[in-house]
C-alpha cells in the first residue's frame, strides 16, 4: 500500500527508527540505560516529590525532597534539592505521585511520548520530513532518558497554535498558560503577543494565568512566592551553564564580561523577536521566531528543552519563507549540533550561536521582502511574494 503524508505507518516506521537510533546510543552507555531510563534516577524524582508534597508548606523544602528520594529510590539526588516547578504543577502531579514510583515514572513516560506524538500527527500531515527530524532527535532521546517533561510543553505550544488557527483565540491562550511548566522556554511569547495585537489571545493567557495562580496559592500557600523564588535561586540548580543551548551559557564562558554580554545579547534578542512579531502577519511564523528567541533568552534550559524547536520547524517547512532561514532550523533540529552542545565548552557555543542566526536571517528575509515591497509600490506594481 502506498504511503500518503496522513498514513500511520509512516509514522510508525519513523517511530521504530527513532527508537533503533536511541537504543544504539544508549548500548555504550549501560549505567545510563539502568540507572536512569529503567529505574528512574533522574529528574523525575523531583517531579514525583513535588507531587508527593503538594499542598503541604514543604513542597520547596530540600529536606523533606531528599527523604521522599530516599524513601522512594533508595538515593538522593544533590543536584535536585528543590521542586522545579510552581505549586499548580505539583497539584496536577499529585494524582501520579498516589502511584509506586516505578509506576508513576512508567506512566509519565509513556505519556511524555504520547504527546510527542499528538505533536507529530498534528503538523506532520503537513510536511513528511518533520517526522524524520523527530524520529532522530536528540532532545527526545534526552527528555526520555532525564525524565523530563519537554514533550508536555510542546504538544501544548503545538495545540495552541492550532486553536489560533481555528479562530478559538481565547482558548489557545488559556492552553500556552499551561506551558507554565516550563515558562523560561516561552518567556518572549507575551511579547510576540503584544506586537502582533493578539488581544484575544492575550485575554485567554490572562484567564487561564488567573485560574493557574489561584491553584498555586490554593495549593503552595501565601507564602509560596518566596519559597519558590529561593528555591529556583539555588546556584545548585544551575550547574554546568557551559552545556546550557541558550545566551546564559554562551556568557558562562566570557568570564567577568559574562553578565554584561548576557544582558545586552538577551535585550537584542527580545528586540529582534518584537520587530519580527510586528512586520511578520503570519501569527505562526512570529511564534516560532518567538520560541527560538526564549530558548536564547531562558536563565535556565538543557538539551531535552531543545525540543520545542521542532514547532518552529514545524512551521517553517509548512511557510513560504525564506529557505535560508529553514535550512538553519533545521540544522538546529538534526543531531549535529548537540555532539557540540553535549561536549562543552568552547564547542557547546556553537548551539546559542545557530539559534541567534536563525532569527539573524529572519530579520534580513524580512526587511529585504519590506525594501521589495516598497519598491514594488514605488512603481505602481503589485507588491512581490512576501518573502
Amino acid at each position: 500500500m502506498p504511503i500518503n503524508k496522513q498514513s500511520p505507518w509512516f509514522l510508525v516506521l519513523l517511530a521504530i527508527t527513532g527508537v533503533t537510533v536511541y537504543l544504539i546510543v544508549l548500548l555504550v552507555q549501560p549505567r545510563d540505560i539502568t540507572e536512569r531510563l529503567i529505574l528512574g534516577r533522574n529528574d523525575f524524582m523531583q517531579l514525583y516529590a513535588g507531587g508527593r508534597l503538594a499542598g503541604t508548606s514543604d513542597l520547596y523544602s530540600t529536606s523533606a525532597m531528599y527523604t521522599i528520594q530516599r524513601e522512594v529510590v533508595g538515593v538522593r539526588s544533590d543536584t535536585m534539592a528543590h521542586h522545579s516547578r510552581l505549586p499548580f504543577y505539583a497539584c496536577l502531579l499529585h494524582p501520579l505521585a498516589l502511584l509506586p514510583y516505578r509506576a508513576a515514572y512508567y506512566t509519565f513516560q509513556a505519556f511524555s511520548l504520547l504527546c510527542f506524538f499528538v505533536f507529530l500527527v498534528l503538523f506532520v500531515p503537513e510536511s513528511r520530513a518533520l517526522a524524520a527530524f523527530a524520529s532522530l532527535s536528540i532532545p527526545l532521546f534526552a527528555s526520555l532518558q532525564n525524565g523530563q517533561d519537554s514533550t508536555v510543553v510542546l504538544m501544548l505550544a503545538a495545540v495552541s497554535v492550532i486553536l489560533v488557527r481555528q479562530h478559538r483565540d481565547f482558548l489557545a491562550g488559556m492552553v500556552l498558560t499551561l506551558c507554565t511548566i516550563k515558562f523560561n522556554l516561552f518567556v518572549l511569547i507575551p511579547l510576540m503577543l503584544i506586537a502582533q495585537r493578539r488581544w484575544r489571545v492575550l485575554q485567554g493567557g490572562l484567564a487561564g494565568g488567573a485560574i493557574l495562580l489561584a491553584v498555586s496559592f490554593a495549593c503552595g500557600g501565601v507564602a509560596w512566592p518566596r519559597a519558590y523564588a529561593q528555591a529556583i535561586g539555588d546556584p545548585i540548580m544551575h550547574l554546568n551553564p557551559d552545556f546550557m543551548p541558550n545566551i546564559h551559557g554562551l556568557a558562562s564562558m566570557l568570564g567577568r564580561a559574562g553578565p554584561i554580554v548576557e544582558l545586552a545579547l538577551s535585550l537584542v534578542v527580545a528586540t529582534a523577536v518584537f520587530y519580527l512579531a510586528r512586520k511578520t502577519p503570519d501569527y505562526e511564523l512570529a511564534f516560532g521566531f518567538a520560541i527560538v528567541g526564549s530558548l536564547l533568552d531562558s536563565r535556565h534550559s538543557g538539551t531535552h528543552d531543545c525540543i520545542v524547536l521542532l514547532l518552529p520547524l514545524a512551521i517553517l517547512l509548512a511557510k513560504p519563507f525564506s529557505k535560508r532561514v529553514r535550512e538553519l532550523t533545521e540544522m538546529a533540529a538534526s543531531p549535529i549540533p548537540y555532539f557540540f552542545l553535549l561536549a562543552g565548552a568552547p564547542l557547546s557555543a556553537a548551539m546559542p550561536c545557530l539559534l541567534m542566526a536563525i532569527l539573524a536571517a529572519a530579520l534580513f528575509a524580512v526587511r529585504r521582502a519590506a525594501e521589495s515591497s516598497a519598491a514594488d509600490s514605488w512603481r505602481g506594481l503589485p507588491s512581490s511574494a512576501p518573502f
